[in-house]
């Protein structure tokens, strides 16, 4: 008899179950879980940017990562009679023998005279290094994004970014006192105190220039809506107002219309400077992001959740480099090149143009959809959409080109701290209850993912412990869908 949907559901999370208790190598995986608990265990006592460590702490540290390397070639050297649920497992043991083999080699360099932190140990082992010639160099993007292309060392060809800080504290500043200038030159009238007061706070208050950002619009104006009565009463009047220019519309109409609308120019100046700074500032407070998090890291550590998961092809890779040019340092994060369809970039011949709703009809590139929507979640990006994916496409003779895969690049907007309820849709972060299928291989990994092994590999990008329980959080949530039979599983 045909099974339903349901039942067939139904066998595969028993048949998962009893390969997790049932499996020879079971006691082996966890071995390795157990390892890497005793790593992170012992590395969390030496963390601390200024924690220096002592040759006995070395000693122990050393002693846990020589276990977990162990454990993992244990593991993997029976690779020949794996079930399939084991051979599932080996990605995420080959990926955490890959960390730690990295960071063994960093250990082995270590000299107890040089008092180095174990951060500055470990980030030997997991930067790249770069030197570049000045006269080469070109840059690509705008200002606040330059991108440098290069091709490293094994000929991978991608581009370097410089590390990216999340503090507008300068901007702000800047935009404040170009606009207080030009308010006050314009302005026949003395600026009440309370003005005055409110424009030094929004150089350092963050929960003030939130407030502001409330009253602001996610995009710029059309510069041909300035001076209209629409935008007047909307927008300039009530912001004037909590800037403090004045109790009421009147009396702030009065001052913003004297000598010819300059004080309103000057107004409507300010909010055009201050829109995309305040998006931004939204953006990341619904992401959970905090003010001065290194922004660039958390690609890097995407990058490195998707190898952990066993589906790092879905990310373009990234990975910390430095760049040396001249006696200057560089840090930052070097992304591969992905190839593909860009939609940023589109090219002349390029097969996007000739896609139709038919193009999306290939199962294997619907899967990647999936799982892609599964990583997102886990690893709380909340902005995936049509720009920052690279869309791979195969040309059929006659017919409109298939869609073969997909590649997430930019994912920078990462590991916050969202709040994440049922039913609650956070920007394009698609909640567990709302994802319609999931694969087999993605559900095992969920499955199977280690907590230990997790904050391993996300603690070298600046990823806070906070952070790091969130991911977990949401990790369980994603079981709970799929205990639960909300996610059918493919």
């Amino acid at each position: 008899m045909t099974q339903t949907n349901l039942q067939r559901r139904e066998s595969y999370y028993k048949r998962i179950i009893e390969d997790a208790k049932n499996s020879p190598h079971a006691k082996n995986y966890r071995a390795v879980c157990d390892a890497v608990a005793e790593v992170v265990k012992v590395s969390d006592k030496l963390k601390g940017s200024d924690r220096i460590m002592k040759p006995e702490e070395f000693a122990e540290l050393k002693t846990s990562y020589e276990e977990a390397i162990a454990k993992c070639n244990e593991y993997i050297q029976n690779e020949n009679d794996f079930t399939d649920f084991e051979k599932d497992r080996k990605p995420i043991i080959e990926e955490i023998s890959n960390v730690l083999a990295k960071d063994m080699n960093a250990l082995r360099s270590y000299n107890p005279n040089s008092l180095e932190t174990l951060s500055q140990v470990i980030k030997k082992a997991r930067t790249h290094t770069v030197i570049l010639n000045r006269d080469d160099l070109t840059t690509v993007g705008g200002a606040l994004s330059a991108r440098i292309p290069l091709k490293t060392a094994n000929r991978r060809k991608g581009f370097f970014t410089e590390n990216k800080i999340f503090n507008n504290d300068s901007k702000w500043k800047s935009i404040i006192e170009n606009f207080e200038s030009e308010f006050t030159s314009k302005s026949e009238k003395e600026l009440p105190p309370k003005f005055k007061e409110c424009l030094e706070l929004l150089k350092t208050d963050d929960e003030l220039r939130a407030k502001i950002g409330q009253m602001l619009p996610n995009k710029p104006i059309n510069p041909i809506f300035r001076g209209t009565q629409e935008v007047d009463k909307e927008l300039l009047i009530p912001l004037a107002k909590e800037l403090g220019l004045g109790d009421d519309e009147e009396t702030i109409s009065m001052l913003l219309t004297e000598n010819d609308s300059a004080p309103k120019d000057a107004l409507f100046d300010f909010v055009q400077s201050v829109i995309p700074i305040a998006f931004q500032e939204k953006f990341m407070a619904l992401a959970g992001i905090k003010k001065n998090t290194n922004i660039s890291s958390r690609n890097c550590a995407m990058s490195d959740m998707a190898r952990l998961m066993g589906c790092g092809k879905l990310l373009a890779s990234a990975e910390p480099m430095e760049i040396i040019i001249g006696d200057e340092i560089v840090e930052g994060v070097f992304m591969e090149t992905a190839d593909g369809s860009d939609l940023n970039r589109l090219k002349e011949d390029d097969p996007l143009y000739d896609a139709d709703v038919m193009s999306v009809e290939n199962p294997e590139f619907l899967q990647q959809v999936a799982d892609i929507q599964v990583l997102d979640f886990i690893c709380g990006n909340i902005d995936r959409h049509k720009g920052n994916m690279i869309y791979q496409l195969d040309r059929v003779e006659g017919k409109a080109p298939v869609f073969t895969g997909i590649k997430g690049i930019d994912n920078d907007c990462a590991f916050g701290t969202p709040e994440i309820t049922e039913g609650k849709q956070i920007a394009r972060l698609v909640n567990p209850e709302s994802m319609q299928f999931m694969t087999a291989a993605m559900a095992t990994k969920v499955k199977e993912l280690d907590r230990s092994m997790m904050k391993l590999v996300l603690k070298k990008n600046s990823i806070t412990d906070a952070e790091i329980d969130a991911a977990w959080d949401r990790v369980e949530k994603v079981r709970a869908a799929l205990e639960k039979e909300k996610i059918q599983v493919l």
